[in-house]
């Protein structure tokens, strides 16, 4: 069974307040509900020397954290990963990092020092919410309400953690991939259907909110990436039974922002 670390943080940062209510409320009870091994480094223990002290005896590290192509943060946004640094530390592991643009380098080191796969984004990872702050990285609404009650979020922190599932159980590095874009295409056709019908019902703010998460979705379907063995988008394979995707009844809410997992410079 997979011995895996995570590494997480929230601050006051809005968008990594929405993807930690996922991992510790969603994900975490379902790795602990079926026995996986896991550490978890969070706020201020999430630092580099921690995570190459903890990393050595793992066999996957899930990467929750803010990105660029070269590296991976931690607590108060300094890297915990670097391409050509510490990416050697990943040799013989599966990676996934939901972070920005890591897919255009970080991936590619890291497979190039012998990891076994890298689950990433090309681009900036976008996520739509409802509530939004001048400054997304020192927002005063953290810890004011919940972001599992987001419902414009939901279909991208289904999504975003669905590849988490996959590598957890040993799943092969095509079907990582391929069920990925199946999940995404499976929330753009609902978010578009919800947007119809809300157009309908004369409901038209409603429906822009909805075709607004269609399109993001589709941006981040865009920037998904497999790496292994210096590969990427693997061809298509034979599809096995995997976990069902969690698409939540909604309801149009006002879309407020798009975030990008990205710090700012």
């Amino acid at each position: 069974m997979a011995r895996i670390l995570i590494t997480s943080y929230v601050m006051r940062d809005l968008v990594m307040y929405y993807i930690n209510s996922y991992l510790q409320r969603v994900f975490i009870p379902w790795l602990e509900r079926y026995g996986y091994d896991y550490q978890l480094l969070y706020e201020e223990n999430n630092t580099r020397e921690n995570f190459e002290a903890l990393v050595v005896d793992k066999d996957t590290v899930l990467l929750f954290g803010h990105g660029r192509p070269e590296y991976v943060t931690g607590y108060k946004y300094l890297p915990i990963l670097v391409a050509c640094e510490n990416d050697h530390l990943l040799k013989d592991k599966k990676v996934v990092a939901t972070s920005c643009l890591t897919g255009r380098k970080l991936a590619l080191t890291s497979i190039n020092k012998g990891a076994k796969l890298y689950v990433g984004y090309l681009k900036e990872a976008c996520l739509v919410v409802q509530y939004c702050c001048e400054d997304l990285h020192n927002c005063d609404l953290v810890g004011k309400f919940d972001p599992l009650q987001d419902n414009l979020a939901l279909p991208f922190l289904n999504v975003l953690f669905y590849p988490c599932y996959l590598v957890v159980q040993n799943y092969d590095p095509e079907t990582i991939y391929n069920e990925t874009i199946k999940v995404y295409d499976t929330m753009i056709d609902k978010a578009l259907e919800y947007s119809k019908e809300l157009e309908a019902e004369g409901k038209r703010e409603d429906a822009e909110a909805w075709s607004e998460v269609a399109k993001y979705l589709m941006w981040d379907k865009n920037a998904f990436t497999v790496i292994y063995s210096g590969e990427e988008r693997p061809a298509p394979t034979t599809r096995r039974e995997l976990l069902p995707v969690t698409v939540s009844t909604v309801f149009a809410l006002p879309i407020c922002a798009v975030a990008m997992i990205i710090p700012r410079k």
